[in-house]
């Protein structure tokens, strides 16, 4: 027989074991490895691992966000991509180990510069500490609150406008103590309608008022949705104590307040605004 040593056949189970196990944990490792950089492809932000201050990695949307290699960007210090008015505050953050969001302008490899909001987090690996921070481009966001913000001011400066306009649409005039004189210009939409409506009753109480001049002189048309304002118009001032005078009658407008047929008697009607006045004031005295 020979002079070799016998092996122990359980050290050769123990071996195969350790080596299935080995093997078990490097399959593990390589898929949590896959799975943690299929994430990071996904997220739209950049992060990067930092320690002293240069960088010793980054996740793959840091060519998108930043315009460069990856590999250009390994081994240089955080401060190169900062830009000149945000370098203190970002140096004190990264000293400090600040973990709360904040922004500060950032410096592609390109030169161009973008506001970015960043978080950071330190951690303590073998002695050494680590610091991983997430970028995300803030430019959109702020575009998008800009934008909204516009559109907010348009928003009240139309209805602003549209207020005045409303208003100068519907100049309820004071000619003489318990007398307004209401001038109606243009066209008269259902809107404009019930914005006049509502200027007529107001003024009346306001005023106190015992005759309201409505002068149609000026009005586009005469169809009949005027009309039937008119004497809506007309109905809701003798319910206050007033007395509409409508002047301005032209032929159309006789012809259509005519045709639908309401009870005019709460309306006194005159060819001229000067007529209306004249019988208003001596009515008054």
């Amino acid at each position: 027989m020979g002079n070799g040593v016998a092996l122990d056949p359980s050290r050769f189970e123990a071996l195969e074991r350790n080596l299935a196990e080995a093997q078990a944990t490097i399959t593990r490792l390589e898929g949590d490895a896959w799975r943690i950089r299929a994430m990071l492809e996904v997220t739209q932000e950049t992060l990067t691992v930092f320690e002293n201050g240069f960088v010793i990695d980054t996740s793959p949307q840091f060519e998108v966000m930043f315009r460069g290699k990856r590999e250009e960007a390994i081994g240089k210090h955080a401060i190169e991509f900062v830009a000149p008015e945000s370098r203190a505050l970002v140096a004190e953050n990264q000293l400090r180990g600040f973990a709360e969001p904040y922004e500060a302008t950032l410096v592609r490899m390109d030169g161009s510069t973008f506001v970015a909001r960043i978080r950071g987090q330190n951690f303590q690996r073998d002695g050494r500490t680590i610091r991983i921070s997430a970028f995300t481009d803030a430019t959109a966001e702020r575009l998008a609150a800009e934008a909204i913000r516009k559109a907010a001011v348009i928003e009240e400066t139309v209805r602003i406008q549209a207020a005045l306009l409303s208003r100068l649409s519907t100049p309820l005039l004071p000619i003489a103590e318990g007398t307004l004189v209401l001038p109606l210009i243009g066209a008269i939409d259902e809107a404009r309608a019930q914005s006049v409506l509502g200027a007529l009753t107001q003024g009346i109480v306001a005023h106190g008022a015992r005759f309201v001049i409505l002068d149609v002189t000026g009005v586009e048309a005469m169809d009949a949705h005027v009309a039937e304002f008119i004497v809506s118009g007309a109905r809701a001032a003798a319910l206050l104590g007033a007395r509409v005078l409508l002047t301005g009658i032209r032929a159309d407008v006789a012809r259509t307040l005519v045709t639908l047929g309401h009870d005019l008697a709460s309306l006194v009607t005159f060819a001229t605004l000067k007529q209306g006045v004249a019988h208003a004031l001596g009515a008054r005295r």
